[in-house]
């Protein structure tokens, strides 16, 4: 080119309007060298992503490319190593690390001394004389392909972007920022196999990996969200100690997996190869809050705390503040923080633990946030509890994070998170949050007792739902003796939670089989209504709901229907939402009545809308779903023409069940299974399964239904079953009307055995007329004596 031509130039970028510059004139003789800057020097042990060719390519297609991802993530690493392959294919090419300032990052990176300069030149006229050198270089031939890379340009001054966007040459520019109106190319963690392959690269120790440290490779690759920085700094940090690989993930998962704990230390490509830190601090570095303002400080403490990866309203975090943060959120979101999604922001995992991990987040900060989620979580009769579930989940995140401070712990937040979790059947995640809280209190001081004794009962309904009668039986008791401590305070909130204990440990005796003690428990329970606040008397409705199911449970089929319409009248006065988990729940256990009794097509009605209900709640199958495909199963069972449909039914209930192979539900469901596929196996072994589970009570329908699917191909059996079923039934307040059906079974089974003198005196106990608790078990119970001839002599 000709380096003595000047003049005007507009290097206006596409139609913006600028004012034209006057070019100053460079005066040389040198041939511009190839490379305008030092090189960059190369990441060691560079992993390929398999998508720097799309970036090349990108960057061929536009002027200005913004290599976009968390810090971290390989930004630098990755434009390093497009800089190495595209060399050949621009004729002048320039790496400048950015430092806080366009004009000094230019200035700095260039050959500066292949100007010329007089030792009194400033850096303004310097940087006014290399723009004029590039914008000529291009000027004057038009076929030279000019690129510059900028690394680190986490800045959104449009002042300074403006500026660099009138140079006519092409840009790759490393950035966290997101900046409007120019293409980006987003990188993103690694893979799991692309993770391995880092962490290999920089473990020096070994040639060779052994199956158990590919397994535990794989573990930490997990572990750390297949994040680079992370990977690169682990894998260094544990060739410099005398652990293996396996030994570093034991130790990781001994420190709850918080690697500032474990005080390894490593250099990085990234913190500098002569810079051997504290792995822990230089992840620390790459989101530094300090360099926020107050508020995005504030904010951004918030945010990190909260799900990662998930959407977080705009309205909630608003709530979460004690300020207007609408600007601030902007600021964020520009800068690389979070990202914008609609109607909210989400930030990414690891930026989350670089803020959470590394800064101190106070009570006193978050004292909004955890009132706001107090209230949006706690139980009341017209609040939805799916919408409910996201500030459960909120909830859940920060007590996970946050379980040693005993401020979050005692916060009762704690306590309505887990709740709702409960509700929408999270049990595992409701379990945790209650054992963070309850080991937050204090049993041997007073004031603590009320809500020891609330958590220990909460967490017993959990035990309940997953099947541990036993544990959950023990944890109730062990939440009546706490509240039964209290003499000093009769309070409206000391007669509700005594109220609900007392329920509580009725139902556990149900489930136990224990009806006697079962309703003294509930009689307990039922005295303390007159006591409740209007405002919780919808929790008397549900109340009446297991009242009801003890009823049921123990035989007063008939007066258990009428319990559970008034309850659903309950329900309607108090407002219960239409998609409580308590409407379904009774829907599902009025049903199983409403079968008892002979009612099939409105058991139907309210087992269909029970199914659908569950399933827009839970957030997977348990077995409050499989109860209610259990009940479906028996309504189809009732036609036989629909007893392909029953099987559906079954089987998907057998498969929830499978994870209590001892439960009720899993051996009806293997009865009803027998009857409507008419294969007996299943129904063997239903048999075999009660059997050697002796100290176990079932319930009374799961004994008749093996009985009845026993009855032809193994009479005995079905026999020696009903003699186990009466032995079990006989001493509870109500004689339960199955007892009649099994002995009607039994005495057929003794018919098609030939033993006339027991058929006799089954059908004599079967054929009681005053025992009519459920019309149901009265007629079938009949229908079976009526189909034997020998009972007509």
């Amino acid at each position: 080119m000709d380096i003595n031509n000047y003049g005007q130039y507009n290097v206006a970028y596409d139609n913006a309007t600028i004012h034209a510059i006057q070019i100053l004139n460079y005066q040389g003789n040198e041939t511009p060298p190839k490379m305008l800057t030092l090189e960059p020097i190369p990441t060691d042990n560079y992993v390929y992503r398999n998508e720097e060719e799309d970036i090349i390519c990108a960057l061929e297609k536009n002027k200005i490319l913004l290599l976009n991802g968390i810090g971290g993530v390989g930004k630098t690493s990755t434009a390093k190593k497009i800089f190495e392959q595209i060399k050949e294919k621009y004729d002048y090419l320039a790496w400048i690390d950015y430092k806080n300032n366009w004009q000094h990052s230019l200035v700095n990176s260039f050959f500066t001394s292949f100007f010329c300069f007089d030792n009194e030149v400033g850096e303004k006229t310097k940087y006014k004389k290399i723009v004029e050198f590039i914008t000529n270089l291009q000027n004057n031939d038009k076929t030279k392909r000019i690129v510059i890379f900028i690394d680190n340009y986490n800045k959104i001054d449009t002042g300074e972007l403006y500026e660099i966007r009138r140079l006519p040459v092409n840009f790759l520019i490393t950035t966290r920022c997101t900046i409007y109106n120019l293409p980006e190319y987003r990188l993103d963690v690694l893979n799991e196999e692309m993770g391995s392959k880092l962490f290999k690269a920089n473990f020096t120790k070994h040639n060779q990996f052994t199956f158990k440290d590919e397994k535990a490779i794989e573990e930490i690759v997990k572990i750390s969200h297949g994040y680079p920085l992370a990977l690169e700094l682990i894998a260094k940090s544990i060739s410099y100690t005398n652990m293996s690989i396996v030994e570093f993930l034991i130790k990781l998962k001994k420190s709850d997996f918080k690697i500032d704990k474990m005080k390894l230390s490593a250099n990085s490509n990234w913190n500098g190869l002569y810079s051997n830190e504290d792995i822990a601090k230089q992840i620390s570095k790459v989101y530094k809050i300090a360099d926020l303002g107050e508020k995005e400080q504030e904010i951004i403490k918030i945010i990190s705390i909260l799900p990662p990866n998930e959407i977080i309203l705009n309205k909630d975090i608003q709530q979460f503040l004690p300020f207007e943060c609408k600007n601030e959120i902007i600021v964020l979101i520009c800068k690389g923080w979070i990202t914008s999604v609609s109607e909210g922001v989400k930030m990414h995992e690891i930026i989350c633990e670089c803020i959470y991990r590394y800064n101190t987040i106070s009570y006193s900060e978050c004292q909004l946030l955890l009132d706001v989620l107090e209230n949006k979580t706690r139980i009341e009769a017209n609040k939805k509890t799916k919408q409910m579930l996201i500030y459960a989940e909120y909830s859940y995140n920060i007590i996970s994070i946050m379980k040693d401070n005993i401020k979050f712990c005692r916060h009762l937040f704690v306590k309505e998170g887990a709740l709702i979790l409960k509700e929408c059947g999270s049990y595992k995640r409701s379990h945790d949050m209650l054992n963070i809280i309850i080991n937050s209190y204090d049993e041997n001081n007073f004031d603590d007792l009320i809500v020891l004794a609330e958590l220990h009962n909460n967490r017993s309904k959990i035990l309940s739902m997953e099947f541990d009668i036993d544990s959950a039986l023990n944890e109730s008791t062990y939440a009546e003796i706490l509240i039964d401590k209290i003499t000093w305070d009769k309070s409206e909130n000391y007669y509700f939670q005594r109220m609900i204990i007392k329920k509580t440990v009725a139902m556990h005796y149900v489930h136990k089989k224990k009806y006697k003690i079962a309703l003294e428990k509930m009689n307990d329970a039922l005295q303390c209504v007159s006591q409740i606040s209007d405002k919780q008397k919808y929790q008397v409705a549900n109340l009446y709901s297991d009242y009801s199911m003890l009823l049921s449970s123990s035989g007063d089929i008939i007066e258990s229907i009428k319990q559970y319409k008034y309850v659903l009248s309950l329900y309607d006065e108090n407002n219960i939402s239409q998609d409580s988990p308590w409407r379904f729940t009774t829907y599902t256990n009025l049903s199983d009545s409403l079968i008892y009794n002979g009612q099939f097509i409105l058991a139907n009605n309210y087992e269909f809308q029970a199914l659908l209900g569950k399933y827009k709640i839970y957030q997977e199958d348990n077995y409050a779903i499989a109860n209610t495909l259990l009940g479906m199963g028996h309504i189809y069972r009732s036609e036989k023409k629909l007893w392909d449909i029953a099987a559906l039914f079954y089987n998907k209930a057998l498969k929830i069940y499978e994870r209590n192979l001892t439960s009720d539900g899993y051996c009806n469901a293997l009865a009803g299974l027998s009857i409507v596929k008419e294969e007996p196996i299943y129904a063997s072994k239903a048999y075999d399964i009660i059997m050697e589970n002796n100290e176990k009570i079932y319930m009374a329908h799961t004994y008749t239904d093996v009985m009845f699917g026993l009855l032809d191909t193994d009479p005995e059996k079905s026999i020696q079953l009903g003699l186990r079923m009466i032995s079990e039934y006989t001493n509870n307040p109500i004689i339960h009307p199955t007892i009649q059906y099994a002995y009607a079974l039994m005495g057929k089974a003794s018919y098609l055995l030939g033993d006339d003198k027991n058929v006799r005196e089954y059908l004599q106990k079967a054929d009681d007329k005053t025992c009519k608790l459920s019309e149901y078990f009265y007629h079938i119970s009949q229908e079976v004596i009526n189909g034997i001839p020998f009972s007509k002599e």
